[in-house]
């Protein structure tokens, strides 16, 4: 919901701004879009925190608004304090910065070394605003709400076998869920995989005429396409690594990032160079497949010895596989044969297999929604 906020503040702002300046200053209006909605997303918070305060929650420590800033007041340093999460926050704070790198790195790295000309970089911007729409509104709010369960039910300086001990049906939940999101996540990855290789060129079409439906806009959507699967498993493992990692295994996994971010960032310039911005997109997607296998190790070595495997979440049902195999081989003999001049009958022919898989899924995955829902109905109640 805050996300959406920012996006909304930023993009109101920006667009007033435009049209007030008559298209000049575009430079300028971004700058201050983007400074309209740091402050209102900032702000969310403390009105959310307001609102969340004035409900008196027994076991919610903080009772006025007061209370959430510094009292250095008759009391010495260490008493105002709490250095074990002032360390947990550093940690916090370089992971941050190596994610960002990480995220963002191939646009340091067009925009410093010039590896795209001008109108190629505008085609990949376009491709990758239109690719991350599934981030920003599926992933990223799933992302977010998992990362405040799963630091909730797992306690990070405790190892998992004693809290299995002392509280299993807390750590079975928390394991079920993890499953549960991964292979929900998974699936829609797989989905935009298999559909989004017959339907690239179509939706570039629709977005920005034939001129954008041409050239290297349609591949570069379709390899998008394959690191949305990617990016999807990523989220979910690394939410839940970073939910329940101590300081220490912070502190190692954030070395790992430092080493990861170079070789990130040259392997960027090196396919981008070869490869333009395919090359950027393949870098991507092995950003992802690393970070994913980090994540993954940790799990598998917090529940080695135990009887729970959430990676097990990763697989997917055979009916849904073979669906989504079905439906790549319909969608492409359909756009090569209907793209040209029967453009509604590729549409509909492609809309009649989402529901079918979309259906399946549904059928098949029922336990998994059935668990996601009751837990969502047991922590909002």
């Amino acid at each position: 919901m805050l996300e959406i906020i920012n996006v909304v503040v930023r993009t109101i702002v920006y667009t007033t701004m435009i049209l007030y300046w008559n298209g000049q200053n575009a430079v300028l209006a971004f700058s201050f879009a983007q400074l309209a909605s740091v402050i209102a997303y900032t702000l969310s918070f403390y009105v959310f925190f307001w609102y969340y305060t004035k409900q008196n929650v027994k076991d919610f420590p903080f009772k006025t608004m007061w209370d959430y800033f510094p009292n250095f007041r008759g009391k010495k340093f260490s008493e105002c304090v709490d250095f074990p999460l002032v360390l947990l926050l550093w940690s916090f704070l370089k992971q941050g910065f190596m994610k960002q790198l990480l995220t963002d790195g191939e646009r340091y790295v067009m925009t410093f070394f010039n590896t795209l000309k001008f109108d190629q970089q505008g085609v990949y911007d376009v491709v990758n605003n239109l690719g991350s729409l599934a981030a920003r509104f599926l992933f990223k709010p799933v992302e977010s709400a998992a990362y405040f369960y799963f630091s909730q039910l797992v306690q990070r300086e405790v190892p998992i076998k004693k809290q299995i001990k002392q509280d299993s049906d807390r750590i079975k939940e928390a394991v079920s869920v993890l499953e549960c999101l991964l292979r929900v996540n998974s699936s829609i990855g797989l989905i935009a995989l298999c559909f989004g290789q017959a339907y690239a060129k179509l939706a570039l079409f629709l977005y920005g005429g034939s001129a954008l439906a041409t050239g290297i806009g349609p591949v570069l959507l379709q390899l998008h396409c394959m690191a949305i699967l990617f990016l999807a498993v990523n989220g979910i493992t690394e939410c839940y690594a970073a939910a329940t990692m101590n300081v220490a295994e912070l502190n190692r996994y954030n070395m790992e990032m430092v080493i990861l971010s170079v070789i990130f960032l040259f392997i960027s310039l090196l396919f981008s160079t070869l490869l333009g911005g395919i090359g950027f997109i393949l870098a991507n997607c092995c950003n992802f497949t690393v970070r994913i296998i980090q994540c993954g190790r940790y799990i598998l070595l917090e529940f080695k010895d135990t009887n729970y495997n959430p990676l097990n979440g990763l697989v997917p049902k055979k009916s849904f596989i073979g669906c989504l195999l079905l439906s790549v081989i319909v969608t492409i003999y359909s756009e090569a044969k209907y793209y040209e001049h029967k453009k509604i009958t590729h549409v509909l022919i492609g809309c009649t297999l989402f529901v079918i898989t979309l259906s399946i899924w549904l059928y098949e995955e029922i336990s998994t929604f059935r668990l996601l829902a009751k837990v969502y109905r047991s922590k909002h109640n």
